[in-house]
């Protein structure tokens, strides 16, 4: 993938894999940092992708997803526990194993979820409509497969723009200026450092 491909780009599992590759792999000029580091910023900000996904489809989201969500929230910024998230998440998988027509509660599993959420509520539908060109109401069913994709393609674009405004521009280097390293900046990087590491 080029730099270019990148910016426009709207295949999230595309752009992940890339940067999963360009993060592995040291860049010139640059101590290549260790799994430990990589590991940390990658959760960290994967998850603050993830929960800027769901808080865009948040009010099609059931009550046990809500609080899932908000469980991963409390976890980023350092107020939260992996057992609270957990549970959160048992909870989501109870409802949806309830309601099993309605995709939207699975939604905070993760964002290809999501974004059907988004089709289905454009469709109307609680499930994916598929599409019968020979079936009674041909015409309907047309008509909400168009409005499923389309509605869903958008998202999915939706969810890449976050992504790169998350994770940034993977082609291009930061130089790092010395009148930065101020006292506030050490003092805030070694906070976000702590929550990072508690958040493992």
């Amino acid at each position: 993938m080029t730099e270019t491909e990148w910016l426009a780009c709207e295949d999230l599992s595309r752009m992940t894999e890339q940067l999963e590759a360009l993060t592995r792999a040291p860049r010139p000029g640059r101590r290549a940092p260790t799994s430990h580091q990589n590991l940390l910023q990658w959760n960290r900000k994967s998850y603050l992708h993830a929960a800027a996904c769901w808080r865009r489809i948040f009010h099609l989201i059931e009550a046990p997803g809500r609080e899932a969500v908000e469980a991963y929230e409390r976890l980023i910024e350092g107020h939260g526990t992996w057992e609270e998230v957990g549970a959160a998440r048992q909870r989501v998988i109870t409802a949806c194993a309830c309601d099993e027509e309605n995709p939207c509660c699975q939604a905070i599993i993760n964002c290809a979820a999501a974004s059907e959420a988004v089709g289905c509520a454009a469709a109307g539908r609680t499930r994916p409509p598929d599409f019968d060109p020979f079936g009674e109401d041909s015409d309907r069913s047309r008509v909400e497969n168009f409005a499923y994709h389309g509605a869903r393609a958008a998202e999915e674009a939706a969810q890449c723009a976050l992504f790169r405004e998350v994770f940034g521009n993977p082609f291009r280097s930061v130089t790092f200026s010395p009148v930065w390293r101020t006292s506030t900046a050490s003092r805030w990087r070694s906070r976000c450092t702590s929550r990072a590491s508690s958040a493992r």
